[in-house]
């Protein structure tokens, strides 16, 4: 499966990253787009209503809140997401996942360049290193290959 959004992500120079996170509603809206944060809660409030909405909160570490549109209960903006159990900003969390991603595979660590990058070698270390259920994005790649039976979805993008 190609994932269109990611292909033109893949592209961004620096100025083009701060501006797509440069406020909290910004990562918020980059986040749903994505698919790290729905559009909606799928889980009823305390009084069984389904009607969240998102909405501005000055007490809210994040700006934003889940407010049930009958009730008006909240929830946190992160409650069930990758960001849960971080004390860190959205744009913090979102910074050092993209400056930490940014051809992974091809880094130069410790001033060293990091030339093996088949499959029996990087492999392992995805088994090792990546929780089982999560979803992994990568290109096409040959030595990827054998991540569709890793530990969780495996989904392609092109750099064209």
């Amino acid at each position: 499966m190609d994932i269109a959004l990611l292909q033109s992500l893949d592209n961004l120079d620096f100025r083009e990253w701060c501006e797509l996170t440069s406020s909290t509603k910004k990562c918020i809206d980059f986040c749903q787009n994505v698919g790290l944060i729905g559009f909606t809660l799928n889980e009823p409030c305390a009084q069984g209503h389904n009607n969240w909405k998102l909405g501005s909160s000055a007490r809210a570490s994040d700006e934003y809140v889940w407010r049930c549109g009958k009730c008006k209960s909240t929830r946190t903006l992160r409650q069930g997401t990758f960001f849960s159990n971080s004390k860190l900003s959205l744009r913090q969390v979102l910074d050092l996942t993209y400056f930490w991603s940014q051809q992974i595979d091809s880094h130069t660590f410790s001033r060293r360049h990091f030339d093996q990058r088949d499959a029996a070698t990087l492999l392992p270390i995805i088994y090792e290193y990546i929780r089982p259920g999560t979803t992994i994005y990568s290109d096409k790649w040959a030595a990827y290959n054998g991540i569709a039976n890793g530990p969780g979805p495996h989904r392609l993008f092109n750099y064209t």
